[in-house]
């Protein structure tokens, strides 16, 4: 049903007992009219109306930013979803851009993961604009541990892929390597963020776990303690911004263009770092 991203990929062939599902529009220029769909026994592929036409078939992938996520459960029981980026492509679950709303498994012991679309639709296939923050949602079905991680990875070459877990307070590279957590039966949409940022700084060493990186001309601070002051200063030394954070996370849009910046946190912790606006 779905392009083939390459033939090492994604089998073109499936496999005898392979479960699949089929998603078809009620009308289509190329197909016209859909009411049925014909199995035919010579050839074995499927066509709306009966024709010759294969709805797999295998092209040369066709996306610049396509990633492929994977969650196991205790390294054996697994699930992925699809996170590709077009300029043409909506936010939210359009059929004929190839989304494909999630179906959740019945088996207990697989957990599901899925991006969710801007309009609250969950999605196992998600082909999106750019942004710099999809929601990650997660079923699982039993306590265990569980590793999210990267499956699959075409383009992005100048983001950090970064999996915030808003629950733990933590942030993980996934370049770097997978995010491994314990967890007991959970169906949430709220605990996982996936982000795209050009900096990233993750100091695990300090009770606070602070977390920065910048996007759009934006210095972003999450996991800081209300109260603590933040400074900004440019390579010259001038001060840019000088703040106290009244949250746990702030945000800092800089007008002084492209460039290094120095970022200094104090009060219940120390942090200095730098971080670079392109």
């Amino acid at each position: 049903i779905w392009q083939a991203r390459d033939g090492a990929a994604d089998n073109v062939v499936l496999a005898p007992f392979t479960a699949v599902f089929y998603q078809l529009a009620v009308t289509d220029a190329t197909w016209g009219n859909l009411v049925n769909l014909t199995y035919k026994a010579i050839g074995r592929h499927l066509s709306p109306g009966g024709g010759d036409e294969v709805l797999r078939n295998g092209q040369p992938f066709p996306y610049a930013d396509f990633l492929e996520l994977s969650i196991d459960r205790d390294g054996n029981f697994s699930d992925e979803c699809r996170i590709i980026v077009g300029d043409d492509y909506s936010a939210g679950f359009v059929a004929q851009y190839e989304d494909a709303v999630k179906m959740y498994t019945t088996n207990p012991d697989y957990p599901n993961i899925y991006s969710i679309a801007e309009d609250n639709t969950s999605l196992a296939f998600n082909k999106m604009p750019f942004k710099p923050e999809v929601p990650l949602g997660v079923r699982l079905n039993k306590e265990g541990t569980y590793t999210i991680g990267v499956k699959d990875l075409v383009g992005y070459a100048d983001k950090y892929i970064l999996l915030e877990d808003k629950v733990l307070n933590k942030t993980q590279d996934l370049r770097e390597g997978s995010y491994t957590f314990e967890s007991g039966k959970e169906a949430t949409n709220e605990r996982f963020v996936l982000r795209f940022t050009d900096n990233y700084t993750n100091k695990e060493d300090i009770e606070s776990n602070v977390v920065i990186y910048t996007e759009n001309n934006t210095v972003f601070v999450r996991n800081i303690h209300p109260g603590d002051k933040v400074q900004i200063y440019n390579t010259s030394g001038s001060l840019v911004v000088n703040d106290v954070a009244s949250g746990n996370e702030v945000s800092y849009s800089l007008n002084n263009g492209a460039g290094v910046y120095i970022v200094k946190i104090t009060g219940s912790t120390v942090l200095v770092d730098k971080v670079i606006l392109k």
